[in-house]
Formats: C-alpha cells, structure tokens, sequence
C-alpha cells in the first residue's frame, strides 16, 4: 500500500493542477464562423490554459529541484541532480513568462490588445 501512496498523491495534485485550467478553456467561444473565430478560440485556449499549465509545471520542476537539494545534503551526486532541476525550473519559467511578455507587447502594438492573461 505504501509503495503506491506516491503514485496516488501525485494523480490527486495534478488533477488539482488541471481542473481550472479545463474549465477555464471551457469559457473560450467556440462558434467557428469564420477562420478568424477559429483563430481566436486557439489564442484563446492556448492564453488561458497552456501557458498557465506550463507555467505550473516549470513551478513544479523547480520545487522538486529545491526538495531533492535540501533533502539530499550528504550525497554530492543527488545534490547535483536537485541543482539542475532547480536551474531548468528556472530556465523554463524564465523563457515561458519572456515570450508571453514577447507576445504581450507584439499584440498591443500591432492590434488592439485582448491578451488572454493567464490567472493562476
């Protein structure tokens, strides 16, 4: 039983992860009329829950990271794996959140705004 106890925690938290990021794409308009609806529903899905779920998951990368580095202390070579789950964490959230920033500047300057801000 115990030896399945991590499998279980881990499918309960990434359902918890997942379930806004669901019903958030739920909200997206979905009546293709044209391509131009198509389009937006794809920026709208990709906005609202993409980017927040892969900014979830860089999070998770970096926390994991953090825990096998402070609980690893004795053993050099588990410390060196915790250490680049940290730095990836951080090389993941850093590119994630520059592009949407990218992308964020791009579109209020070449059109009217409407960036689908992710909430986490």
């Amino acid at each position: 039983m115990k030896k399945y106890l991590p499998t279980k925690l881990a499918l309960i938290t990434l359902s918890a992860f997942l379930l806004p990021f669901v019903s958030s794409a739920a909200s997206c308009d979905n009546t293709f009329d044209d391509i131009g609806k198509l389009f937006t529903w794809g920026t709208c899905i990709i906005g609202s829950s993409i980017i927040p779920l892969l900014i979830s998951v860089a999070l998770v990368v970096f926390i994991i990271g953090v825990v096998k580095f402070i609980a690893n202390a004795d053993n050099e070579e588990k410390r060196k794996e915790g250490r680049q789950f940290i730095i990836w964490g951080i090389v993941g959230l850093f590119v994630i959140v520059s592009v949407w920033g990218l992308v964020a500047v791009l579109q209020n300057t070449f059109f009217d705004g409407g960036l689908v801000v992710p909430q986490l």
